[in-house]
């Protein structure tokens, strides 16, 4: 492919920035392995660079993409970066609340698949009313994981708790 350079740059740093938002256990390698004090130094190198090159990403007519009515995706990326270096110094480095950043813990997949399953209880109309809205909802509160269709925006990798509920019965002044 002639004359293909700056695509493949693109598509390269797209896939890097994704394999580190997307990482989820520390025994995946380079960019898909989660942030932690092993691999810190180079994550944050890539991201530093991601930066830079979407603050530097133009138009064919050399206009900004950051300059334009089209920033949307590059400010959302750069945000992104941004938020997680500084959610890595949080609970990582200051607080020292976990030992690496899971990322796909808190990606959106989790709410697609649960608004997806809200979608689905609506069969042929996946746009529910208030009231269908209510009782999926209702249903979904009731069960402690959460399974995403088969089609949608994004498929479930693994299963994850959104809401557990316990029963307690109170007597007196005690909790049993």
């Amino acid at each position: 492919f002639a004359q293909s350079e700056a695509t493949e740059e693109f598509l390269q740093m797209m896939n890097d920035l994704f394999d580190i938002f997307n990482s989820r256990n520390l025994r995946q390698k380079f960019y898909k392995r989660p942030i932690n004090p092993d691999n810190y130094e180079s994550v944050l190198c890539k991201l530093e660079e991601c930066k830079e090159y979407l603050l530097n990403l133009k138009f064919e007519n050399g206009q900004l993409v950051v300059r334009s009515n089209r920033k949307t995706g590059v400010l959302g990326f750069l945000i992104n970066i941004e938020s997680l270096k500084m959610l890595y110094q949080d609970i990582c480095d200051k607080e020292q609340i976990l030992p690496y950043v899971p990322l796909y813990q808190i990606s959106q997949d989790h709410l697609e698949i649960f608004f997806g399953c809200i979608r689905a209880f609506g069969r042929q109309n996946n746009n529910p009313t208030v009231r269908q809205f209510k009782a999926a909802f209702k249903r979904l509160l009731l069960r402690t994981e959460i399974k995403g269709a088969t089609t949608g925006n994004c498929i479930a990798l693994d299963d994850i708790p959104i809401l557990n509920a316990t029963y307690t019965i109170t007597t007196r002044g005690s909790n049993k």
